[in-house]
């Protein structure tokens, strides 16, 4: 019964990646990690995991490497981010969260398919066996691993 669930509660086990995700003024650590409980490792690998750095780590940083350091600066809203660098951003900070129900509402929408399926890869590893999952979405492929598949028509 969620009548009974507090407000502090539902936001310690929920986690929301929205179509449009949703960035603050300030540094790529502060939007990750506002409280500040992970180190920069664990920001770095959760990063890497949502396809926004790679894996091995170049002698000479790469535009990406620069673009998504830890201190790079976020603009108003995100603004010097694309659709699709947010929702990936978003996801990064479900992942730090590691919440136990996640609501995913067009989350990777803004992405290129081949990124889409990295991604859900990356959810499937990371969410399939201790987490509840709710997926919105218009691309099929997204959900053809779930253990339930419900579809609407207008």
């Amino acid at each position: 019964d969620m009548s009974s669930v507090d407000l502090e509660t539902l936001r310690i086990k929920l986690a929301l990646v929205p179509q449009d995700g949703m960035l603050f003024l300030g540094t790529l650590r502060q939007n990750l990690d506002p409280l500040g409980m992970r180190t920069d490792a664990e920001l770095i690998s959760v990063l890497q995991r949502a396809c926004l750095l790679r894996k091995e780590q170049p002698s000479n940083q790469s535009s990406a490497e620069l673009r998504f350091s830890l201190d790079s600066e976020i603009g108003d809203e995100g603004s010097n981010f694309s659709a699709g660098e947010k929702q990936l951003l978003a996801l990064c900070r479900v992942l730090v969260k590691n919440s136990q129900i996640i609501i995913l509402d067009e989350a990777t929408s803004s992405v290129d398919v081949e990124t889409d399926v990295k991604i859900q890869q990356t959810i499937q590893s990371e969410f399939s066996s201790s987490s509840t999952l709710l997926c919105i979405t218009h691309r099929i492929h997204t959900v053809v691993h779930y253990n339930r598949i419900l579809v609407g028509f207008r």
